[in-house]
């Protein structure tokens, strides 16, 4: 199996795996930790007659461009056959795509969990704090990884 096939399929795994914990601590974690004295149940009863059913949608949206677009990403690197340097580096720029996504999705469930709870906004359980800080690690490792990608040539393949 080819270099960019296996980062394509790891760098796919990372960024569904970030879109599905995303969307767990939007929907579920943060949530609860905002308002730990509430069961399960009397939250989503706290949340049903707000904006949570839009705010989820949008979760819900994000989550499923987050598996899709690095499932589409291996279905281009088999076709196109593009360096592995490049692969990486596009990868990498997805996974750093989190952070803003995470804000955003992140900010409308914590605005109504926030407005209907009565609770500060902003980040509660660690699992986001550990979110966007995988984010910022994937954007710097991102820039380099385009900068080394545009500096280098890809190696010269043998001839056949």
């Amino acid at each position: 199996m080819a270099a960019r096939t296996v980062i394509a399929l790891a760098g796919s795994v990372l960024v569904a795996g970030y879109a599905v914990l995303l969307g767990v601590d939007a929907l579920v974690l943060d949530p609860r930790a905002a308002a730990p004295w509430l069961t399960p149940a009397e939250l989503e009863h706290a949340l049903a007659g707000s904006d949570w059913r839009s705010a989820r949608t949008l979760v819900l949206v994000a989550v499923a461009l987050g598996v899709l677009l690095p499932a589409v990403g291996v279905v281009l690197v088999a076709r196109l056959r593009p360096p592995a340097r490049a692969v990486a580096a596009a990868y990498l720029v997805l996974l750093a795509l989190g952070g803003p996504v995470g804000f955003v999705v992140t900010f409308s469930t914590g605005m109504t969990v926030a407005d209907e709870l009565g609770v500060s906004g902003g980040v509660h359980s660690s699992t986001g704090v550990a979110l966007r800080v995988v984010a910022g690690v994937a954007s710097c490792a991102a820039v380099a990884a385009v900068v080394l990608a545009a500096r280098r040539p890809a190696p010269a393949r043998a001839a056949r």
